[in-house]
């Protein structure tokens, strides 16, 4: 193969990034991460090893415009400690459609709304991102979740952060009006989670998300009654939030949050 083509170029670029990269806690975090899966699956040498080997399946899409396959996909945003139950196939998808000559075209065309949006996509996302992590350590412990959002934790506030910049010009192609209405709803379910768990007493929180029936189910009568006292009360102070949190869950009268 020429090493002018684009794949070779986009390997090039993520060796080159990865060496930079050094041995720093994400790609430590990000290798663990790969050798778990490694074992855990028994797919032996197929798997990847590196971040090198993530990195490559990244820039395919946006250096050599190829969507990488659904098992690279997959395996990036294991790797990455994202992955949340995603159709590994459109993630791919997406990363094909980000090719360097679509971004420029888009800068390049781009009006003061359209960079707005963009600008507005990033913040949201990375605000979404931080409230979702607190919430999912608040209900469940640091453990569970998308550990992965913990890489970014020291830069969600920060608006200089570099990946928050380098990201405006992906979201002029990304923040389509669907995507950002998707965005905003998780936006409000977060922030409805947040005020829920900063709200309730630390003993309750075990009652909440996903395993909040059974340990309901298994507490003392006295503490349920409690539980479910402190619930009630707090969804008819706050509506708004209620409406969302029920609209998530499916079952309004249920304690489970």
């Amino acid at each position: 193969m020429d090493a002018t083509e684009p794949l070779d170029r986009s390997d090039a670029v993520a060796r080159t990034v990865a060496r930079r990269a050094g041995r720093g806690t994400m790609t430590r975090q990000w290798e663990r991460r790969l050798r778990r899966n490694r074992r855990a699956t028994g797919i032996g040498d197929r798997a990847m090893t590196s971040v090198e080997d993530v990195l490559s399946v990244g820039f395919a899409g946006v250096i050599a415009g190829e969507a990488p396959t659904a098992e690279g996909a997959s395996e990036m945003l294991l790797a990455a400690g994202l992955d949340d139950g995603q159709d590994p196939a459109e993630v791919a998808a997406v990363l094909g459609q980000l090719h360097i000559d679509q971004i420029l075209d888009a800068i390049r065309s781009a009006k003061a709304e359209d960079w707005q949006r963009a600008r507005t996509a990033s913040e949201s996302l990375f605000d979404m991102m931080r409230l979702r992590r607190a919430a999912e350590v608040g209900l469940a412990g640091a453990e569970s979740g998308l550990v992965g959002l913990d890489d970014f934790a020291s830069h969600y506030n920060d608006p200089t952060f570099a990946s928050r910049v380098e990201l405006t010009p992906v979201f002029l192609l990304l923040a389509t009006p669907d995507w950002l209405d998707s965005l905003q709803h998780n936006l409000a379910l977060f922030r409805a989670l947040e005020a829920l768990i900063d709200d309730l007493p630390p003993h309750t929180h075990q009652y909440l998300g996903p395993t909040g029936t059974e340990a309901l189910k298994a507490a003392t009568e006295q503490d349920r009654d409690e539980a479910i006292k402190l619930m009630a009360e707090w969804l008819h102070d706050h509506p708004e939030h209620a409406a969302v949190l029920n609209e998530a869950t499916g079952e309004p009268d249920q304690a489970q949050i």
